[in-house]
């Protein structure tokens, strides 16, 4: 009797040791599944910057025309003045509107605080 309940609990243990076993792999084999789609979702994330820098490389290398560079390369070395080029027009018209936006930023606060101080001066009257 003691020796078939030895088997009994032998078995058991076999039977527990192997499902354990096959419940660890199993999470082994999602952990690697969620950490090569991690890496996939990052390679594309990485690739998708890639192509948009790309592109706008390209784009800013459609802008500028080829022959426009090489006569403002001998413009430079002739004379500080050089005419902007079209994609340099561009380029400053990005920070053409940010100053003007602040210009008008800062004319706006100081009519508010004129407009402020008039009030006031109303109210003291």
């Amino acid at each position: 009797m003691a020796k078939q309940k030895a088997e009994r609990q032998a078995a058991l243990k076999a039977k527990r040791d192997k499902v354990m076993a096959e419940k660890r792999a199993a999470i082994q084999k999602t952990q690697k599944e969620e950490l090569a789609a991690k890496r996939m979702a990052a390679n594309q994330a990485a690739a998708h910057k890639k192509a948009l820098r790309k592109a706008k490389l390209d784009k800013r290398a459609k802008a500028s025309d080829p022959s426009q560079s090489q006569e403002i390369t001998k413009a430079k070395a002739e004379n500080s003045m050089v005419p902007l080029t079209k994609a340099s027009n561009t380029e400053n018209a990005g920070d053409f509107a940010a100053l003007l936006k602040g210009i008008i930023t800062a004319l706006l606060i100081i009519l508010m605080l004129v407009a402020m101080v008039a009030m006031g001066r109303r109210i003291q009257r």
